[in-house]
């Protein structure tokens, strides 16, 4: 009895070493915990807090901000909270609106255009197909030609190629 019971001691000892090398190892292997947030933060003390820029918005309008409203910051630089740098979207869509504008204007020169999912090109929308899929709020663009492309390569592949 004493000698089953030693065994057992013993194996279970070797599988907590065993454990606890494989947790140090795997542990190791971790990236270090080095991300910042893009946004800077006011502490309340209370464990919860808010965002330097929503503080900065209501302290100008002088009132709370409403649910649902998004602050753009201009120049895309989310430490930048100067007042002329904030923009006050109304909801994630104007957000997300704007968004797209600035990758149009930066990409092409027209924030008016929009880039094909096909080819990747930007173009002006008279010339694409649009649409909004549903639970997105930016619109999807293809040219007719990159869309007739992918259907026919699509037929001739059996379609499960091409999906995703």
């Amino acid at each position: 009895m004493d000698f089953k019971q030693n065994k057992e001691n013993i194996n279970k000892e070797i599988k907590r070493a065993y454990d606890a090398k494989r947790y140090a190892i795997r542990k190791s292997l971790r990236p270090p915990k080095t991300w910042k947030s893009k946004y800077r933060f006011i502490n309340d003390g209370n464990g919860s807090g808010k965002l330097v820029h929503q503080a900065i918005v209501e302290k100008v309008l002088g009132r709370s901000l409403p649910f649902g409203v998004e602050i753009h910051h201009v120049d895309g630089d989310g430490h930048n909270n100067a007042n002329s740098n904030l923009v006050v979207c109304p909801d994630h869509a104007y957000h997300a609106l704007l968004h797209l504008r600035t990758r149009a204007l930066e990409a092409c020169g027209n924030p008016n255009w929009l880039r094909c999912i096909r080819c990747k090109k930007w173009d002006d929308p008279k010339n694409m197909s649009s649409y909004i899929p549903k639970d997105q709020t930016t619109p999807r663009a293809e040219h007719r030609e990159c869309n007739n492309e992918y259907r026919r390569n699509r037929n001739r592949m059996g379609g499960n190629e091409l999906r995703g």
